[in-house]
């Protein structure tokens, strides 16, 4: 899913997809809709992720720390193209006491949850 996100950037001017309908924006880039949810987590009834608004149409070129900049997270936000700020993370973590995030480098990690 973060590497779509990359992947249609290249495409797109060096500009990340809008959050409104973001997901469905990577629908032709991805391999399934299976990526958009998290295999962990049975008991969500949404998705799970959600994309950064500071991402949205943001050139990556613009971005002074990509590895620093969150673009996709885990979230308590269930719908699809569920988007916002990082408040929506996990409180306590989604895995253990972590959550997944995902930055303009185009890693991933688990981040220590506050």
């Amino acid at each position: 899913m973060l590497l779509g996100v990359l992947s249609y950037s290249d495409d797109h001017d060096d500009h990340m997809p809008i959050t409104v309908g973001w997901m469905d924006t990577l629908k032709p880039i991805v391999a399934s809709d299976g990526v958009f949810r998290d295999p962990t987590e049975t008991k969500l009834m949404g998705y799970g992720y959600a994309y950064h608004d500071k991402a949205s149409w943001l050139k990556t070129a613009d971005i002074e720390n990509p590895s620093g900049f969150v673009v996709i997270f885990d979230s308590t936000l269930p719908g699809r193209s569920a988007h916002g700020d990082l408040t929506s993370l996990p409180k306590g973590g989604r895995h253990g006491s972590t959550n997944i995030e995902g930055f303009a480098n185009g890693e991933a990690e688990a981040v220590e949850a506050h």
